[in-house]
């Protein structure tokens, strides 16, 4: 593709990002934010719109010979998204960890799980899939159309989660580049997964033990130097440290993937 047509590809990715997006906050302010349905029906609609545009969750799924029944693909990609969501939970709990140890934040109270942990996965998965496929989705389906190399992507699907929390008002510096850090991470593993299984599963384990399950879902962290969170509230050291981890990650699964396909 000519580099003319390849930017009228990203210009229009950029669009439907935009687009949909403002649509997102405009059923956020008619629902609330934290509304489970709000959250469900954004995860739905994103879906189904993304994937007119050419956006898959598995990108290299071989297609059925003669009489062979379809791949099992469903139930690979539901194996790959457990171990993102255990890539989530796990970079979540390390850093709350030094977080307690270095003594920005003390445990507070642990609660016993009820129904509200059910409603908080449930939402965090929603919203998990509604950011993947905006975020990082639509930007290498574009770059794969385009013939961009998925380096373009990766960037762009980083910068698009910063951009996000930049938009929140109040949001600080370490909360912007936190969102660029877990997209970095997000669209690594997009790449490296070929499709958004497994950045589905560790989007939604991050946001799920950062966002809810130490903020009363099952424990309670009392800050003392700035605050580990999703979005706009994330500060201080905690969210530098959250920033440097995420980003390590990201490259060490990059190397990995790159010696994976050497060999």
């Amino acid at each position: 593709m000519s580099p003319r047509g390849a930017l009228v590809e990203l210009a229009l990715a950029g669009a439907w990002i935009v687009g949909l997006g403002a649509g997102l906050q405009v059923l956020e302010q008619l629902l609330g934010p934290a509304n489970l349905g709000g959250a469900i029906f954004g995860a739905l609609a994103v879906d189904l719109a993304t994937g007119r545009v050419g956006v898959r969750w598995d990108w290299d799924e071989p297609a059925p010979v003669g009489d062979a029944a379809p791949p099992s693909s469903a139930r690979a990609g539901m194996v790959r998204g457990a171990k993102g969501l255990a890539l989530g939970l796990g970079l979540g709990a390390l850093v709350a960890a030094i977080c307690v140890a270095a003594g920005w934040a003390h445990l507070g109270p642990v609660a016993k799980p009820g129904l509200a942990l059910a409603f908080a996965v449930a939402r965090a998965a929603a919203l998990a899939v509604r950011d993947e496929l905006l975020f990082r989705g639509l930007p290498f389906a574009a770059a794969s159309r385009a013939g961009i190399p998925p380096v373009w992507a990766r960037a762009f699907g980083a910068l698009a989660g910063g951009a996000a929390v930049l938009l929140v008002p109040g949001a600080g510096p370490a909360a912007v580049l936190l969102g660029v850090s877990s997209g970095l991470l997000f669209a690594t593993l997009w790449e490296r997964d070929g499709g958004a299984w497994m950045a589905v599963g560790a989007h939604t384990g991050w946001r799920l033990l950062v966002g809810s399950l130490l903020h009363g879902g099952l424990m309670d962290l009392d800050w003392h130097h700035g605050e580990l969170a999703v979005g706009a509230t994330a500060s201080g050291g905690p969210a530098w440290l959250a920033i440097g981890t995420l980003a390590a990650a990201a490259v060490a699964i990059r190397r990995r993937t790159l010696r994976s396909a050497r060999d």
